[in-house]
């Protein structure tokens, strides 16, 4: 499912005035495999989403360590928050930097594999082709319900939206939702793709708190 420039200009504006600032998560970036590079979010949660980074090797992709990550998943995890979901993500190894992700399209990402038990986030440099779409697209998870998602390198002079936003976007899908104008979707605000980025603001069509209460079992 994908993320276009089109529907998120208006959000995201708006998103930038609004948005919440946070605390530098305390990181390990080049942590051996499986073990904990960063714990950010509410530490008493009971719900741990576990989460892998890949990048491609393309030097403007460099920017993309574990610091950065860990920075946008506890953005994430505090606006969750001021919806009342209180979960924790957890990043495990370094990140991960492999060839041939530059510029993904349908072929690559149906042939990068989950981790049982794991979200798998890979940044690419540009994203191609996300199902049947093409264009300016910024996320892409190629399988609804599948915890694999993409993302492109941020650019904050054209995407027009915090990273946040869009990363939390494309779990939304992960976690099996739809667009809220999806056909046959029944858009009730509790039970749409929507989002809080702030106590006491508007809603964003990002991601649904009824599933992401349960979303630690992928």
């Amino acid at each position: 499912m994908r993320f276009s420039f089109q529907g998120i200009m208006f959000i995201g504006i708006l998103a930038l005035i609004t948005g919440c600032n946070g605390t530098a998560p305390k990181v390990v970036e080049d942590a051996a495999p499986g073990v904990l590079a960063c714990s950010v979010g509410d530490q008493s949660a009971g719900r741990v989403i576990q989460v892998e980074v890949w990048r491609g090797r393309e030097d403007n992709l460099s920017e993309y360590r574990m610091a950065r990550v860990c920075q946008r998943l506890l953005e994430v995890s505090q606006q969750l928050l001021a919806q009342g979901v209180n979960l924790r993500f957890e990043v495990l190894g370094a990140v991960q930097i492999h060839s041939g992700l530059g510029r993904a399209n349908n072929h690559l990402m149906q042939s990068i594999q989950a981790t049982q038990g794991k979200l798998k986030l890979v940044i690419v440099d540009a994203i191609a082709q996300c199902g049947d779409a093409a264009g300016y697209i910024l996320g892409c998870t190629p399988q609804l319900g599948r915890p694999v998602l993409y993302a492109k390198k941020h650019d904050p002079n054209n995407d027009r939206a915090p990273e946040w936003v869009i990363w939390a976007h494309e779990m939304g899908h992960a976690a099996a939702l739809y667009h809220p104008d999806a056909p046959g979707m029944v858009t009730v605000p509790e039970r749409i793709m929507t989002y809080m980025p702030c106590r006491n603001r508007r809603y964003w069509p990002t991601m649904s708190l009824l599933v992401l209460r349960n979303w630690a079992r992928l």
